[in-house]
Formats: structure tokens, sequence, C-alpha cells
């Protein structure tokens, strides 16, 4: 059941109290083709508009004295450039510190990818999805348990170890902040799993262009929800 799965992949957490700050990538080629489905298209580049909300996220983040610890993105074009161009406006920022990676692309649209929304989105299809939220992917995709379980894996791993590892460097109790660059659904599929709410509402999770999605956690409390889509 899903509580099981809640308790086996999203009950880790780290040693000392840790933010996790979930940037959606800036507007992309592909975010103007709205009658589309778009998936990974991980050669989608930003929108002129996406360039300016990357450099205007990181003008907020050095302005409000934001200092990210770690930094991850996913290995689409519009989240690395979107990365690059944020973490360019903060002083602490080190290139040779951002860490590219493939498990937190987007969610796999296999086969529907490029096609019409209105074509591939008929009655049929909504009951399949309705009928099985959790499992449903479309052919040759992903669906949101692999999404979930490829973010959970990759954040037990990798992200929260990194988290452990700079709490046992610093030994002083001090916050930990995670930046991650990343993408609209995946980050909704893994906050279904932190919320263990019901699949059906993963696609009602709102996450704008450059929006901010904050987490905490802390060993006392577990995982919070700060803010969603700011």
């Amino acid at each position: 059941g899903m509580s099981e799965w809640h308790e086996q992949h999203f009950l880790q957490g780290t040693t000392g109290r840790t933010r996790i700050l979930f940037f959606r990538h800036g507007q992309s080629e592909a975010n103007l083709n709205h009658g589309l489905i778009s998936g990974r298209q991980v050669q989608s580049k930003l929108s002129p508009l996406g360039e300016k909300q990357a450099k205007a996220l990181g003008v907020f983040l050095q302005a409000n004295a934001i200092r990210l610890d770690a930094y991850f993105a996913s290995s689409a074009v519009r989240t690395k450039c979107t990365a690059a161009l944020c973490l360019n406006e903060c002083d602490w920022y080190d290139p040779k510190q951002l860490i590219i990676s493939e498990e937190l692309l987007e969610m796999d649209m296999g086969h529907w990818v490029g096609l019409k929304r209105e074509d591939v989105y008929s009655k049929e299809t909504f009951d399949q999805i309705k009928a099985a939220p959790w499992d449903f992917s479309a052919p040759g995709g992903e669906s949101q348990r692999q999404v979930e379980e490829r973010l959970a894996r990759y954040f037990a791993g990798t992200v929260l170890k990194q988290a452990n590892d700079l709490h046992n460097e610093r030994a002083d109790g001090s916050e930990v902040v995670i930046g991650i660059f990343g993408h609209c659904i995946a980050t909704a599929c893994f906050l279904r799993g932190i919320l263990c709410s019901h699949p059906s509402m993963t696609w009602k999770i709102c996450n704008d262009n450059t929006a901010i999605t904050e987490l905490t956690y802390s060993p006392k409390d577990g995982w919070f929800v700060n803010r969603l889509n700011s």
C-alpha cells in the first residue's frame, strides 16, 4: 500500500535540519507549444523570457542572502541553463560544484512526446488514468510511481547523503540548504510521495517557471512543505 511505500521511500532524512529548494526551470521553447505534449525533451532550450526569469531568480537569491550549500540540476538543457544563469548572479557560486544528473529529469512521456494533447487525451485515455493514476504511463514512458521511486532513490543515495556529509563536517547544528533545478511533474511526484496524497491530485500541484517550492526536514519532526510555487 501507499503508507508502506511512503515509509520505505520517504522517511529517510538527515542528521540535522535541512532545507530543500526546488526551482523549476525558466520558460522553455517547448513551454510555448501548449497544445503539444513535451515530457522530457532534453534538448529544448530556454526562451528569451526563460533566460530573464533564470537571472531574476539568481538576483532574488543574492538579494535575500539565500546561500545554497549544494546545488543539483537535471541533465536537460533548460535546467542546466537555468541553474547556470541563476547561480551566476550569486557571489558564492562555484560552477565546479554544480552536480548534473539524469535522475532529476522530467517524467518520460514516451511515444506521446510531440503529439497534440487533444488527440491523446481522449475520454478513453482519461478513464484509464482515473482507474490507475499512480501506475498509468504513456506508451514507452514512466508512471508517477516510477518517477517518485527514481527521485526518492537519488535523494537517499546522493542529495541527502551530501547534506549529511555537510552536517557532519560542520558539527555545529546549523541548517544545510540545498537547491534542485528541476521540472514541474517530477517535483510534483516527489511532493506526492512526501505528503502521501492521492495520485489523482499530483497533476493539480502547480509549479510555474522558476517558481520556488521549499521543503524542510528535521530529525525531530520529519518533512514539512514550507512554500509551494512561490
